[in-house]
C-alpha cells in the first residue's frame, strides 16, 4: 500500500492525476482499497474535476468513518462543486456538531451560508470562529466583507482593521482619489470618504492567499476549501 501511495503522490506532484487514478484503481481492483488509497484517489479525481467520482469515494470513506469531521467537510466541498449547497451546508452542520471547538468548522460553514444569501447567519459563524480563534485574520476579513454588503460601514472597517493588524498588512489610503470624489458631490463627502477607506483596508486576494497559507497551512483540506472560496469571491 505504501508503495502505491508513494508512486501516486509522485504522479500527482507532476500533475499526472489521470495516471494516479489508474494506479489507485488497480490497487482497489486487486483488493487493496484501503481508506488511504480511496482518499488519495478521491483527491486525484478532484484535481481532474471529476467531482461525481470523487464523491463516490468520499461516500465510501464516510461509511467507514461516519464521525470523521475532516471527511465530512471535504465531502461538503464536493457537494458545493456539484451545485448542492444545501446538502453541503447540512454536512458542515454535522462537522461543526462533531467538532464544536474547531473554529475552521464555523468559518467553512460561513462561506456556504454567505453563498446562499444567509448573510446574518454567516456573520454569526465568523463571530464564533473568531471567539474560538481570536487571531484568525481571514475570519475577520471575510466578516468585514459581509458587514460591508449589509451597509454596516463602521463594523466592516473595524473588522478590516483587526484583520490587517493580525496579518501585519498595512493598507495605504489613496487621499487624492478621496479628494477628487469629494469635489464631484460635496453632499456625499462623508459617505465617499468612508467607502474609500473600506476599499483600502480590505486584504487583497493575493495578500489574503498568503495570509491563509500562514494561518491554516497545516491542512490540505483547508487549502482545497479556500481554493474554491476564492473563486466564489470573484
Amino acid at each position: 500500500m505504501e508503495e502505491v501511495l508513494h508512486k501516486g503522490s509522485s504522479l500527482c506532484e507532476k500533475g499526472e492525476f489521470a495516471k494516479a487514478v489508474e494506479l489507485y484503481q488497480k490497487a482497489i481492483d486487486e483488493g487493496n482499497g484501503s481508506k488511504e488509497i480511496l482518499y488519495a484517489q478521491a483527491k486525484a479525481f478532484f484535481k481532474l474535476k471529476e467531482f461525481n467520482k470523487a464523491l463516490v469515494n468520499f461516500n465510501q470513506l464516510l461509511v467507514q468513518q461516519p464521525k470523521n469531521a475532516d471527511i465530512i467537510s471535504e465531502r461538503a466541498v464536493l457537494l458545493h462543486h456539484l451545485g448542492d449547497n444545501e446538502a453541503a451546508l447540512a454536512a458542515l452542520d454535522k462537522a461543526a456538531f462533531l467538532e464544536p471547538s474547531n473554529p475552521f468548522r464555523y468559518s467553512s460553514r460561513a462561506w456556504i451560508k454567505a453563498g446562499l444569501g444567509k448573510t446574518e447567519e454567516a456573520i454569526k459563524d465568523y463571530e464564533k470562529a473568531i471567539e474560538l480563534d481570536p487571531e484568525d485574520a481571514v475570519a475577520y476579513n471575510n466578516k468585514g466583507l459581509l458587514e460591508e454588503q449589509l451597509g454596516r460601514k463602521k463594523a466592516s472597517i473595524k473588522s478590516f482593521d483587526k484583520s490587517n493588524h493580525i496579518a501585519g498588512y498595512k493598507p495605504s489610503l489613496n487621499k487624492e482619489s478621496v479628494a477628487d470624489k469629494k469635489k464631484i458631490v460635496k453632499e456625499k463627502e462623508i459617505v465617499v470618504e468612508e467607502e474609500e477607506i473600506v476599499e483600502n483596508k480590505r486584504l487583497t486576494i493575493s495578500y489574503l492567499g498568503n495570509t491563509m497559507k500562514r494561518v491554516i497551512s497545516n491542512s490540505d483540506e483547508r487549502r482545497e476549501f479556500f481554493d474554491f472560496i476564492k473563486k466564489m469571491w470573484k
